[in-house]
């Protein structure tokens, strides 16, 4: 019998693939797009935003992509 542990998957793996990326390796690419792109990449979920900031950063994603389907 398998007893295989799933771990949680991010929802970008479906797209990308499993990233072989440390956490830290992750949030220095974050940190490129934003200083090299312009692009935020930001999980509302985030312990260093404000309830009102994650708030806008939901509503900014649901206008742009529509609801989450979680």
């Amino acid at each position: 019998m398998n007893h295989e542990i799933n771990a949680p998957k991010s929802s970008l793996v479906g797209m990308l693939g499993r990233s072989a990326l440390s956490d830290d390796e992750l949030a220095e690419l974050r940190h490129k797009a934003w200083q090299r792109q312009g692009l935020l990449i930001v999980n509302p979920s985030d312990p260093r935003l404000s309830v009102c900031e994650a708030t806008m950063v939901r509503r900014i994603a649901q206008k742009l992509y529509g609801k989450d389907s979680r």
